[in-house]
């Protein structure tokens, strides 16, 4: 029976890492000999993506506030923050801003991928009566809902986008594929995470099922999301009154 699991971060400077982990983070710790310290960490969870490649791997910290935590004055004397630790703080870059997509697009170096990008455009622009927005440096997305979470965190995102990356294209299927079995097998070859559809090339998969995907999603995210916000207008009036 598995009962736990070892993660291990490569560094160059693993000093200064090991002392951002113990006095920023202020990880539970063991020293093993020679300053050499183990961490504790909090639940975890792992996820394998395809890869056109082996030995790559990403270590993310999580928490229920991003912006609370990065609020919070983390100086300590002697410590470096070490920049690798900056994708703690990945939620505040993924913003809504006035970048080019064209421009973004237009980059793709593979014709092919290329394409395939401005293909999924006509998909999700179709499903949400809205045009491309850039989120971020390379994410594409599309509409935008108002997101209030238990811990009273909020935040906003697109309903629905997509990222070109270079093992895949990821699209970003927010309600996740829980009651998409049916679309998920008629799909063709894909891969998927929580709430990620990764395809290598559009030729790979059945476009009209893709599309059937994409605009359920759409619809089922402005429907919670509508009564979401009802719910909370509703709230605000009772307590105003």
């Amino acid at each position: 029976m598995i009962i736990g699991g070892h993660s291990i971060i490569y560094s160059k400077s693993p000093e200064a890492d090991r002392a951002f982990l113990r006095d920023v983070l202020k990880l539970p710790h063991v020293d093993v000999g020679e300053g050499w310290l183990i961490f504790g960490l909090p639940p975890a969870e792992v996820a394998v993506h395809p890869s056109d490649e082996n030995n790559v791997h990403e270590f993310f910290l999580m928490c229920d506030d991003v912006s609370g935590t990065a609020a919070v004055d983390h100086a300590q004397p002697g410590t470096k923050r070490p920049e690798t630790v900056e994708s703690l703080m990945a939620e505040l870059k993924t913003k809504i801003n006035t970048a080019s997509v064209a421009d973004y697009l237009n980059s793709i170096k593979d014709e092919a991928i290329r394409q395939d990008c401005w293909a999924v455009v006509d998909i999700m622009k179709a499903a949400t009566q809205d045009k491309p927005r850039m989120w971020g440096a390379s994410i594409v997305g599309f509409g935008q809902y108002h997101d209030v979470y238990a811990s009273g965190r909020e935040g906003d995102w697109p309903v629905t986008a997509f990222s070109p990356r270079k093992q895949n294209i990821t699209l970003y299927i927010m309600p996740g594929f829980e009651r998409c079995e049916d679309l998920m097998a008629k799909l063709g070859k894909h891969t998927c995470g929580k709430s990620c559809l990764y395809i290598k090339r559009l030729s790979d998969v059945h476009l009209p099922t893709l599309k059937k995907l994409v605009s359920g999603a759409v619809k089922h995210m402005v429907k919670v999301h509508s009564r979401a916000q009802r719910k909370r207008s509703g709230t605000a009036s009772s307590v105003a009154d």
